[in-house]
């Protein structure tokens, strides 16, 4: 379950140019910093795609991006709700049980988001480079570099990893 979890946390994290924010939203209420690279274009230079697979793959990202601040607007909206019920002083449980299920409706849409976008990179990547990809993808979210394969690893074969 936290491993589901991280993905969209993860994503959520993910900064984007200023062009891709909703209108009428300020890109420094998304967390957002101008010139951070998108992470297509990141994970399209280590995997070293070409030219036409590494577009589609910013397009990617840059929609699943967008639609995640959406969505992380929404949350920080039902947080604040949260709050301000907790601070009331009057624990109206039927209205705090109604917030938790709304925000964990938005937890599980940015996951899904991130499985859209998965799916969709799945596409345009070889089987190989699939593989590559997740290898990728899993290192960035928990901040190391990919760990180089090994001959053998596909199969089940080769030395155990220590």
């Amino acid at each position: 379950m936290k491993g589901c979890l991280l993905i969209p946390l993860f994503l959520l994290g993910i900064l984007v140019s200023a062009e891709s924010a909703p209108e009428g939203v300020r890109t420094r209420d998304l967390g957002i910093t101008q010139g951070t690279p998108n992470p297509g274009e990141r994970i399209a230079e280590r995997l070293k795609l070409d030219a036409p697979k590494k577009s589609q793959m910013v397009k990617i990202y840059e929609q699943m991006v967008l639609d995640l601040s959406k969505l992380r607007i929404q949350m920080e909206r039902k947080q604040l709700d949260l709050k301000e019920l907790l601070l009331s002083g009057n624990l109206e449980m039927d209205k705090i049980r109604k917030n938790c299920d709304e925000r964990g409706k938005i937890m599980a849409d940015m996951q899904y988001l991130a499985f859209i976008a998965d799916s969709d990179v799945k596409k345009i990547l070889t089987p190989e480079q699939w593989i590559q990809y997740i290898q990728v993808k899993t290192a960035m979210m928990h901040g190391a570099p990919p760990k180089p394969e090994r001959e053998g690893d596909r199969k089940g074969e080769g030395k155990p990893r220590k």
